[in-house]
């Protein structure tokens, strides 16, 4: 009598493209680059470069926030992925490695493009310090700081 093997099932999955596309990049690097040309450009008035400030201090914490959710949902994934090849092995379930490949390329590539505009992000941060100390120096010493919300 033959023993029976058990069934072997192919786990396959949909490859979910990147959070992070390279035409997210170029705008947010355009806007950056805009807000911080206009924040210092001599030609526009005071009030109108100090609400670009803020409407950059504005993208920046946006952004972060947005930044964060792509790696929370690339350490879901990975763990997500984790299990499924945990459980995929104990039942002795066959796994497209290309499949799983794809998806860990991506969670890899997602971390790299998040760590990117997190570096773009500084560069627009370190703009706004930069001119905030300039501002804060008047011909008659020390300005008072205004809050910003």
């Amino acid at each position: 009598m033959k023993k029976e093997q058990p069934e072997l099932k192919l786990i396959v999955g949909e490859n979910h493209g990147s959070l992070i596309s390279p035409e997210m990049h170029r705008r947010l690097d355009r806007k950056i680059n805009t807000l911080i040309e206009r924040m210092g450009d001599p030609s526009e008035p005071e009030d109108t470069r100090e609400k670009v400030k803020d409407a950059l201090n504005h993208l920046i914490r946006q952004e972060e926030m947005k930044i964060q959710r792509v790696f929370e949902k690339g350490d879901e994934d990975a763990s997500q992925l984790q299990w499924n090849i945990a459980m995929a092995s104990r039942d002795h379930i066959a796994i497209d490695e290309g499949f799983l490949y794809r998806q860990m390329e991506r969670i890899r590539s997602d971390n790299e493009s998040a760590q990117m505009l997190l570096e773009n992000l500084g560069r627009a941060r370190w703009a706004v310090t930069r001119w905030e100390r300039v501002h804060l120096l008047s011909d008659t010493g020390l300005k008072k700081k205004r809050k910003t919300k």
